[in-house]
């Protein structure tokens, strides 16, 4: 009897782990490995961040030579309603000013290397437009808003074909079970 607890106990305990995976699986990796799952907008680049770890709230980077350093986050505006849609999953309500909705973009720690090593942080200021290319694709509830491009005034500072290139070398290196 006891080793039947023991094994049912254990078996559990596998089956918890398999099913509470992390990680990017699949259907996560098809997608957003797929070019034709970006798209490209003008956005007015109002912060830089960084999530704290300990509160999982954004943080403004006020220090822009530790920018290079691990992910960022571009916190931008739309000037359209209908780019705000597309992020949101649904109609923004127009009662609300377009600059209230501001949307976090996700810069992985390989592409912000690109984005430092080729200038951006020096060349950009707070409030300019700038052009990226990314996915806008939500997923069992969790936003994968990914910039793959990076252009301001004219200059490319992160190509479309390298960054998604980093982008799916992140996913396969955190592979889920499944």
């Amino acid at each position: 009897m006891k080793k039947i607890i023991i094994l049912s106990v254990v078996i559990a305990l596998i089956f918890c782990c398999f099913t509470s995976c992390t990680g990017y699986n699949k259907i996560m990796r098809d997608h957003l490995s797929d070019s034709n799952n970006y798209a490209t907008f003008e956005v007015i680049l109002n912060d830089i961040c960084y999530l704290d770890s300990n509160t999982h709230q954004f943080v403004s980077n006020s220090n822009v030579s530790e920018s290079s350093k691990g992910s960022a986050y571009f916190c931008v505006q739309f000037e359209t309603y209908e780019n705000v849609a597309v992020f949101i999953g649904g109609d923004p309500n127009k009662d609300i000013p377009i600059e209230e909705f501001v949307i976090n973009f996700e810069i992985t720690e390989e592409n912000n290397k690109i984005l430092y090593e080729n200038g951006f942080y020096d060349d950009f200021a707070l409030g300019d437009r700038i052009t990226i290319a990314a996915s806008h694709w939500i997923y069992m509830d969790t936003e994968f808003f990914y910039i793959a491009q990076v252009e301001y005034r004219g200059k490319v500072y992160l190509n479309f074909e390298e960054g998604l290139r980093n982008i799916v070398e992140m996913m396969n290196n955190d592979k889920s079970f499944f």
